[in-house]
């Protein structure tokens, strides 16, 4: 069984055939589950399949502030 970071990470995958293949890659990585990206549908999308598939009675939701811009 893979962990929920596992899954995260790997539910999406690059389209190999595409025809700009950086746009591809870029697709790929814009559409993760974060929660700094919102709204992300993904995310919550991802959240159904970990409560179905580790059969969850609940879920704890907690986002952290990230501010990059202001850690210099």
């Amino acid at each position: 069984m893979r962990t929920a970071q596992e899954k995260k990470a790997i539910g999406i995958q690059v389209d190999e055939n595409a025809e700009d293949i950086y746009e591809a890659i870029s697709r790929r990585y814009l559409a993760i589950g974060c929660s700094v990206m919102t709204p992300n549908h993904n995310r919550f999308k991802s959240l159904d399949e970990m409560i179905t598939e580790y059969h969850a009675d609940g879920v704890f939701g907690h986002d952290l502030a990230v501010l990059p811009y202001l850690c210099y």
